[in-house]
């Protein structure tokens, strides 16, 4: 059986930067098929290695080739588009002549819309194009792949999204385009925890080409990797298998490696013994076997990586620490936002908080919830929109955020990490470790930075260094309670391992906002889950356990509320057409109602996770107005619905991209509208109808 064609081959590949070797002699061939993970410690040159490959920097020696008959597409960590480019033709330009069409097509129906019918020719010639590469339906996966993403505005600027909304964008581009080879940097950062997931099954089962990737979430490696490329100390070892076949086989490896090197070693004593008693180069034997000797001490031993080796004292904690009483949060509402003149936009329903000594609450919800928002309010940095929040007198915060905004680029690693004041008594920068002072100098060593490193300006690090230098500022500052926004971005996977430790063992309590679900089950002991409630404010819900445990629990909480949902039926005159079952909210949590207090730290494993308690029967009895307004909504929800049936039949005609195309955002936007108002519709029915006294 014949080999299969490589769609990318590097050898011998060479890349140093001044006196700093990154490559020394790399060979790599991805094929059909692979899953290619590439490993190795924060700046080994993994994010290089990538942008040589793909073009997008220059190698000092050897060679690259790509198949010209291969697709290619490169999610880089800071992916740049035109500022002045729609988020919908960002996802669709990875489609090459599907999207060459689809310009040539828009800009032809333009001039027909302004009266120019020498263009209908051109128009029906896009079309047919369009139809042969893909058709229509192109343009609805590109829609349907950004909404799971979680870009909801397709006719968004480029130029005004974010640095995580624009690598969701470029994550889509390259789904709609599947191309023979996508090369990943980091493809789950920004992402939450749900969409990871998502994502990793989409790529497992509906992904046809082939992959090279670089991550540092251990679950999504160890899902798609077929072969793990690990970069060591310049060289390039190539391991089949998964991420854990890697850990085993690379334990061989060094295994092997020191039963050499001690062979080696005692080969090294016994002709420096020989050479000691005087040995005479008088014959060619003598003078082969003193060049030999000569040679075996020359040589080195095998290099290792130092590992991460931290270590942080927490100080006293009080009897209070930390206490959020009914609280909410919000931001403040822009004019985008619309709808009433409220100077805050409520991101959350109420909900409560407290912790106790060895607490570690994992945070985890959808980019957009709030996560962030309330680290923000939990700090003092802002207020929470309603409630209130104590923080104990020993109570003290170290933060370490996801933005490392903290850190000064043009310091060095030393000034970052002692203050510009300590960093100018060179020789007085102390840290407190074990109960003891020991020089910064020592203490940065644990984070592997060496004396050279520490001189070394921030702004040449890269992600990950930059992680630990934030990660060595933080602990440094004796707090008690750490507020971990992201911790796991861009650190390797050797010092995730080295964290995960620390914070096992830590004396204080702990915030941890993170994506990253190996970390959670490692650490965490309970799990803080923002989530969204269709056409409101999310539900903030507090399980105990680690994140396996929270999966469980919520899996088991949906088939409870929909089992429960089921078994109630609405009375018969004000049920809602019979087409759309109402939604399951008789069982959504009362927004003012408290929460049971308890600590996750206490609580039986067993345990259900908090909610607040159900709405009660027979409340306040509804006016004469709300009883004609919940009569007057069958008919609505149905008529909304027969709306939303219609545009969806209209967009779903391929007649209607040959003649109304230039419709189409205003169609989209109608049809975003109705869905809207057929959820807020809904949303009023449930509500009048739970204050319906029973019998």
């Amino acid at each position: 059986m014949a080999a299969p064609v490589p769609l990318l081959s590097a050898r011998d590949l060479h890349k140093a930067f001044g006196a700093r070797t990154l490559l020394n002699g790399g060979t790599l061939n991805i094929s059909k098929g692979d899953r290619v993970a590439l490993v190795g410690v924060n700046g080994s040159g993994k994010s290089t290695l990538l942008k040589m490959l793909v073009g997008e920097e220059p190698y000092d020696g050897g060679i690259v080739e790509r198949s010209r008959d291969a697709s290619m597409i490169y999610l880089s960590q800071e992916p740049s588009f035109p500022g002045e480019q729609v988020v919908l033709d960002a996802a669709l330009c990875g489609l090459g002549a599907w999207y060459d069409a689809y310009r040539a097509y828009s800009e032809a129906t333009a001039r027909v819309s302004a009266g120019d019918y020498d263009a209908l020719d051109a128009q029906q010639e896009q079309a047919e194009k369009l139809e042969q590469h893909g058709g229509w339906e192109r343009e609805h996966e590109a829609r349907a792949l950004l909404g799971r993403l979680g870009v909801r505005d397709c006719e968004a600027l480029m130029g005004t999204l974010s640095g995580g909304e624009l690598r969701r964008v470029a994550l889509a581009r390259l789904l709609v385009a599947k191309p023979d080879l996508g090369v990943l940097d980091e493809p789950t950062n920004h992402l939450d925890a749900d969409t990871i997931e998502w994502l990793e099954e989409y790529f497992s089962e509906q992904y046809p080409g082939a992959l090279l990737f670089v991550t540092h979430d251990r679950y999504f490696l160890d899902a798609l990797a077929t072969r793990v490329v690990e970069i060591d100390f310049a060289k390039l070892h190539s391991y089949d298998g998964d991420y854990n076949d890697f850990l085993e086989l690379k334990a061989e490896r060094y295994a092997q490696e020191d039963r050499a090197e001690q062979n080696r070693q005692n080969l090294v004593r016994r002709e420096q013994a020989w050479l000691r008693r005087g040995a005479k180069a008088r014959s060619t034997k003598q003078k082969a076997r003193i060049q030999r000797a000569e040679s075996v001490i020359a040589e080195r031993a095998p290099e290792r990586n130092a590992s991460l080796s931290v270590f942080a004292d927490a100080s006293r904690l009080g009897k209070t620490i930390l206490e959020a009483d009914n609280i909410t949060v919000g931001v403040p509402r822009s004019e985008a936002d619309g709808g009433p003149s409220a100077p805050w936009r409520v991101l959350t329903n109420t909900f409560e908080l407290r912790l106790c000594p060895g607490d570690r609450i994992g945070i985890v919800g959808p980019n957009g919830a709030g996560k962030s928002t309330l680290l923000s309010a939990l700090l003092g940095d802002t207020e929470p929109t309603s409630g209130k929040i104590i923080r104990g007198k020993n109570t003290r915060f170290a933060y370490f955020d996801q933005k490392r905004l903290g850190l000064e680029d043009t310091w060095s690693v030393f000034d970052n990490v002692a203050g510009r004041e300590d960093a100018m008594n060179r020789g007085g920068a102390m840290v407190e470790k074990g109960g003891e002072k020991i020089e910064l100098r020592s203490y940065l060593e644990g984070f592997m930075f060496d004396a050279h490193k520490q001189r070394q300006p921030v702004g040449s690090l890269s992600g990950g260094e930059r992680a630990r230098v934030s990660l060595a500022k933080v602990l440094a500052e004796g707090a008690n309670v750490l507020v971990l926004d992201e911790p796991t971005n861009d650190l390797d996977t050797a010092s995730l391992a080295a964290v995960e430790e620390l914070l096992i063992a830590w004396g204080g309590c702990a915030l941890l906002v993170s994506h990253d679900r190996a970390f959670l089950d490692r650490v965490a002991t309970g799990i803080l889950s923002f989530e969204p409630v269709e056409g409101g404010p999310s539900n903030v819900v507090l399980y105990p356990g680690n994140y396996d445990q929270y999966v469980r629990l919520r899996a088991e909480a949906k088939r409870e509320a929909a089992a429960l949902a089921k078994s109630v039926a609405p009375p018969r005159n004000s049920a809602p057409p019979a087409s759309k079952a109402p939604p399951a909210a008789i069982v959504k949590p009362v927004q003012d109602a408290p929460m049971p207090k308890f600590s996750v730290s206490e609580t039986p494993a067993a345990a259900k996770p908090r909610a607040a308690p159900a709405a009660a029967a027979g409340g306040p009895k509804l006016s004469f107005k709300e009883r004609q307004e919940l009569e007057q909504l069958p008919a609505k929800i149905e008529a909304e619905e027969a709306r939303i049936s219609e545009l969806e039949s209209t967009l779903a005609d391929p007649a209607f991209y040959t003649s109304r195309a230039s419709e189409l955002p205003k169609m989209q936007s109608a049809l975003d509208a109705a869905r809207t108002g057929i959820s807020q519709l809904m949303d009023r029915w449930e509500k009048l109808e739970a204050r319906i006294t029973v019998p």
